[in-house]
């Protein structure tokens, strides 16, 4: 028969297991039914006038954005639900990135505006 110690450290490494699968399960992505999961777009057209970025979805879990230029000198704002301006909202630097999960708004519509130029590239991934 087991001693108190052999149950008490069964125990133990049963709850870690488990954790680290809940950890796993909640990840962006991570579900049994997600089969369009992960999901980009690439916007190439973010000029200085706000664009629609990527339209609401009620089944989004979590969503990335990545400035697709990493050399380039256009700085980019993004927002949720509400036209974006430049130098308000959250900044994305070129090269950059920024990921939202769904108690930070992932589910709603997001808009992008770059500094400047008209040809700045904005890849957008979602998480279902």
């Amino acid at each position: 028969m087991a001693g108190g110690d052999d149950l008490a450290s069964i125990t133990k490494g049963q709850v870690q297991n488990l954790g680290q699968l809940v950890a796993w399960a909640s990840a962006p992505g991570q579900t049994l039914s997600s089969t369009s999961s992960p999901r980009a777009t690439n916007l190439t057209a973010v000029t200085t006038t706000s664009v629609l970025a990527i339209a609401t979805s009620a089944l989004r879990r979590a969503i990335e954005f990545h400035s697709s230029d990493p050399v380039g000198n256009a700085y980019m704002w993004i927002m949720p639900g509400t036209t974006a301006f430049a130098r308000r909202g959250i900044p994305i630097v070129p090269g950059g990135r920024y990921q939202v999960n769904a108690s930070m708004a992932a589910n709603n519509c997001w808009y992008a505006v770059a500094s400047s130029g008209s040809t700045n590239s904005l890849s957008v991934v979602e998480f279902f």
